[in-house]
């Protein structure tokens, strides 16, 4: 499968490149590769966004989707440390690649304890 060569690159917070990555980086470098779009990058550490509000500034360019209908590059946004501050990218209706501090990138199923609680939505960039 293709997600073999995104899983294990190590963290780096604000990191926009294999040798060190952090989850936006991860999400939009697939974004990039795999579907062609660049999506705008909010170059920030995890507390600036939450500082900053981002998640709530961002909002109006992506449109919710229904898990039902989730699709190849939708954005799953989830707690991290009690704040809405970590992404992965939907591989497809079960699987998602995402990247945290502690451990290397790699594939978990997002539907699933424990990732599935953490969860609080799954969206599509509109803008």
């Amino acid at each position: 499968m293709w997600t073999a060569d995104y899983i294990g690159w190590p963290f780096a917070e604000g990191g926009r490149s294999r040798a060190g990555i952090d989850c936006l980086g991860l999400y939009l470098l697939l974004n990039r590769e795999r579907l062609g779009s660049t999506l705008p990058d909010l170059a920030c550490t995890r507390a600036q966004a939450v500082r900053r509000r981002l998640v709530d500034a961002e909002r109006a360019h992506w449109q919710a989707v229904d898990p039902v209908r989730i699709r190849e590059g939708d954005l799953i946004l989830m707690q991290a440390a009690g704040h809405l501050a970590h992404v992965g990218y939907a591989v497809d209706a079960v699987w998602m690649l995402h990247i945290e501090d502690d451990l290397g990138s790699r594939m978990a199923r997002h539907g699933e304890h424990p990732i599935v609680s953490r969860i609080e939505g799954i969206y599509r960039y509109a803008a």
